[in-house]
């Protein structure tokens, strides 16, 4: 790696703290203004954001004060499809009890004797999922 290439990485690193940087010191200067008296949508359109993004920012500013202006990280708190860790362990327990019971330890017949099997949620998608995950 050359030179150029590790010191553009260090400076990806300082513009991503200086985008934050510059986000807060706005929405800092948004929510000063709205609580100056100048109205929400007047604001945004200074600042260059959306009219609910200024009610947003005003109400973190309402509630948290100053630790309520940075950028937020977008990521998601909780994984919607993630196998209950119960089921999870159930799974691996059935599949190495039918493995040594015999030939067929598939899919479909550890849906089978869940008695879960239904059309929507799909213990059949979610055996597999955890055979591609390798933790059985």
């Amino acid at each position: 790696m050359d030179t150029r290439q590790q010191s553009g990485t260090a400076g990806d690193n300082q513009t991503t703290s200086s985008a934050q940087r510059s986000e807060y010191l706005r929405n800092k200067a948004l929510a000063a203004a709205i609580n100056d008296g100048e109205s929400v949508a007047g604001a945004a359109r200074r600042y260059g954001v959306s009219r609910q993004r200024a009610y947003k920012i005003k109400r973190r500013w309402d509630a948290d004060g100053d630790s309520g202006l940075p950028p937020r990280s977008r990521a998601a708190r909780t994984i919607a499809n993630r196998t209950d860790a119960v089921l999870a362990s159930r799974i691996v327990e059935l599949r190495k009890q039918l493995e040594k019971d015999g030939p067929d330890a598939g899919a479909e017949s550890i849906a089978a004797r869940l008695c879960v099997c239904s059309i929507e949620s799909g213990p059949c998608e979610r055996v597999e999922s955890l055979q591609m995950s390798g933790r059985f």
